[in-house]
């Protein structure tokens, strides 16, 4: 499933672009980056939510928990390095 969300999402990309060549999506991003970053964090509520309802059913390796954890900082931190 997620596998074809990725496709639909790459086939719906390359839509865009071939049929709206000038459109400045870099400029509409821009524009619309509040709205983004609040998206980030309700995926990134989700995940903690996913997280916590995960170590009620089961104790979750401390492992997993912090390569989980750990994914967030370096995303966030590889969009900072985009806009320097």
């Amino acid at each position: 499933m997620i596998i074809g969300i990725i496709l639909l999402l790459l086939v719906v990309g390359w839509l865009a672009m071939t049929y709206f060549p000038s459109t400045n999506f870099q400029a509409w991003f821009y524009e619309t980056r509040y709205a983004w970053l609040g998206w980030r964090f309700v995926l990134y509520v989700a995940i903690w939510l996913l997280m916590v309802q995960l170590n009620r059913k089961g104790q979750m390796p401390l492992k997993a928990r912090l390569m989980i954890l750990s994914v967030i900082p370096i995303i966030e931190g590889l969009n900072l390095l985009y806009l320097l």
